[in-house]
């Protein structure tokens, strides 16, 4: 790859102030600053950290990587970018045996005393012409925007901060590589909808009648275990896009009648039983709920993996044995929200007492991030397990994953999904929760996950 050539600049005391305000941001989350800055070549493994292009100042990770690999002799396979949405900075880390990171030709380097001991930094400032890495307004106001790269002992970084850093989020690896040039809506070329808020796909001539009479089944799909969170699996394509269509214009269309509960960041419909909020309670089949849908029994028949229309494979004997007698649907609604914080919900884990062994979401609308912690690991002190829940998928949550890991939605408009993924805009989303209800109590003694059960 061609490096552009080196831009000279005149280094005034503002971009010095400006370095220096960066380094000082640093300091609040890497201290003493001074056992973690390295001289140039004069460490292993060396690293930068780019001062001002973290996710939390609005960067783009994917814009980032391709300004470094454009203007520095930075190598894209001997490069990884550790990142969150908690920390204005990002770690630039040397991967596989390429251990060293070469120092950017086009920078020129500022030293600067450290803010306490007056030790030495070592900061490489790259000049961006043309790039925008932040979003948000975050070039400054006084000359030229810079990217400020500060020569670091990776190594202390990351076992400083390895716990608060993003983790791959699982299903990104699914996704087909962009084309050159990229297509105008990454959106739909991933996931196949149109738009992010009025969802809707290009499903051909497929009817939205489910079961195919006969022996043989018309598709055979796979249920993927998730195997850095036992217990949880995940189907793709769960839905035709023609039966999401169906699904989606019965409870979001014009003639939809469906009673509606307000909560603080979604909205909720129930169906054959009503979950009660704040008491964790569950009502009586049919009593205070929307009637039924007409994808109601068909999709139950799927979910028990008895759809003759439908075989999966490696299905779960636990979520085989299921006769789910509630249904929760969760609107995510963007396009209401536009002046308010975004749609989500909080960690939780499902209410022990009150629902079985077993929960499965299906997917509708827009993809989103669900995130999973181990309750030895809350979020607070490790950065959860992201699982890409795309378009018309299934995830079940079975044992492990269903009593001793919380899940959220994080309250976001804009997903990081990958420092190699252009950033992807989340849309009105549709989720349906199946799960049934106990029918006898759920002892807290007795249950083999008691520090999340709510069991007496």
């Amino acid at each position: 790859m061609s490096v552009e050539p080196v831009v000279s600049f005149n280094y005034t005391s503002k971009v010095r102030m400006r370095c220096r305000r960066s380094i000082m941001r640093l300091a609040t989350h890497l201290s003493p600053i001074e056992s973690f800055i390295a001289s140039p070549n004069e460490y292993e493994p060396l690293g930068f950290i780019a001062l001002n292009s973290g996710v939390q100042a609005g960067a783009d990770p994917y814009i980032l990587r391709r300004v470094l690999l454009a203007k520095t002799t930075l190598q894209d396979d001997a490069t990884r970018l550790l990142f969150s949405s908690q920390l204005p900075f990002t770690l630039i880390y040397p991967d596989g045996a390429k251990r060293v990171l070469q120092l950017p030709l086009t920078a020129e380097c500022l030293d600067l005393a450290c803010p306490a001991s007056g030790k030495i930094c070592y900061v490489n400032v790259v000049p961006l012409l043309n790039e925008k890495i932040c979003h948000g307004g975050f070039d400054p106001p006084d000359g030229n925007p810079l990217l400020f790269l500060l020569c670091c002992k990776a190594d202390a970084v990351f076992s400083a901060l390895g716990n608060m850093f993003q983790r791959p989020i699982i299903g990104v690896e699914r996704l087909p590589p962009l084309p050159n040039p990229e297509p105008s809506n990454i959106n739909e070329f991933f996931f196949g909808y149109k738009n992010s808020t009025g969802i809707t796909y290009c499903g051909g001539n497929e009817t939205a009648e489910s079961p195919t009479k006969g022996g043989s089944h018309a598709r055979v799909l796979v249920c993927e275990a998730i195997r850095q969170i036992p217990g949880l699996y995940i189907v793709q394509e769960f839905l035709t896009p023609a039966e999401h269509d169906a699904v989606w214009e019965e409870l979001r269309g014009s003639e939809s009648n469906i009673e509606i509960e307000n909560l603080a960041r979604r909205d909720v419909a129930h169906f054959n039983r009503r979950f009660y909020y704040g008491v964790n309670r569950i009502g009586v089949e049919g009593v205070s709920v929307n009637k039924q849908p007409n994808f109601y029994s068909w999709m139950l028949q799927r979910l028990r993996n008895k759809d003759p229309s439908v075989g999966i494979r490696g299905f779960p004997t636990v979520a085989q044995s299921q006769n789910f007698d509630q249904l929760t649907v969760n609107f995510y609604n963007f396009g209401s929200c536009k002046d308010k914080t975004a749609p989500g919900i909080a960690h939780h884990v499902d209410s022990h007492s009150v629902f079985s062994e077993c929960v499965m979401i299906v997917s509708l609308g827009s993809h989103t991030v669900m995130e999973f912690s181990h309750y030895s690991k809350p979020p607070d002190v490790e950065a959860p397990i992201g699982v890409l829940l795309t378009p018309r998928s299934l995830l079940i949550m079975t044992s492990e994953a269903r009593y001793a890991w919380t899940h959220s939605i994080a309250e976001k408009r804009v997903d990081v999904l990958s420092d190699k993924l252009p950033r992807l805009r989340r849309g009105d989303r549709v989720s349906l929760t199946w799960r049934r209800g106990r029918s006898r109590p759920h002892r807290r003694e007795e249950c083999a996950w008691n520090r999340l059960c709510d069991g007496a």
